[in-house]
């Protein structure tokens, strides 16, 4: 399969917002958790409070249809404001071989908005169970700066979308709220694995989430 071709199958697969011409399905909804991880999904990301979720459909097949994780907070009369998108979809091995690391950067590469973000840096790695891709850029939002963040998260079971963008003028609290979120973005196993490793440091009988 050429690249451009897995390209259009990794987007359709999880839907990025900014392709997908879709259709809202419903209300949107409150989630009771401030931690999004469904079952079918190998990672996980935690908010400062509770993210809305949205279900589109880009067509009037079911199978069309996905969860989009919104979560917005402004702070101080607008002079700063987060704004993170999270999708996270069934994926399958098949296509976790063929997302190799070059398909990854090319797609993450392509979750960038046109002429509204510059792209800073892009980087990819590869760990046992997940492959993880990253890119960090500079974007206008009106007349306010902006920084735009893109991630794909793939695993044989499941591939996770990642937007996030924190716009405005520099401020505390956003800025840690915005590295809060980042930093809790990840792959499930290994947060239980730090938590084990915490856990043993203060109790040596500890066992191991995994087992």
């Amino acid at each position: 399969m050429k690249k451009t071709s897995l390209l259009c199958l990794a987007l359709t697969l999880f839907a990025l917002p900014v392709f997908a011409e879709d259709t809202i399905v419903g209300e949107k909804q409150k989630l009771s958790e401030k931690t999004y991880s469904p079952e079918y999904c190998a990672f996980t990301v935690t908010f400062p409070e509770e993210p809305f979720m949205i279900k589109r459909c880009e067509s009037a097949s079911p199978e069309s249809c996905y969860n989009l994780i919104s979560f917005t907070k402004v702070f101080d009369n607008m002079d700063a404001t987060i704004k993170v998108q999270i999708i996270c979809n069934p994926s399958t091995k098949e296509m976790y071989d063929k997302l190799d690391r070059e398909a990854m950067r090319t797609t993450v590469q392509s979750m960038v908005r046109g002429e509204q973000v510059t792209p800073i840096d892009v980087n990819v790695r590869e760990e046992e169970e997940y492959r993880q891709a990253g890119l960090l850029g500079k974007g206008v939002v009106g007349l306010k700066e902006s920084i735009f963040i893109s991630q794909l998260w793939s695993s044989p079971n499941s591939l996770m979308s990642v937007e996030a963008e924190l716009i405005g003028q520099p401020l505390e609290q956003a800025d840690t709220q915005f590295a809060a979120i980042l930093k809790s973005i990840g792959f499930i196993k290994d947060f239980k694995a730090t938590t084990v490793e915490t856990q043993k440091k203060t109790d040596p009988n500890a066992k191991n989430l995994n087992e």
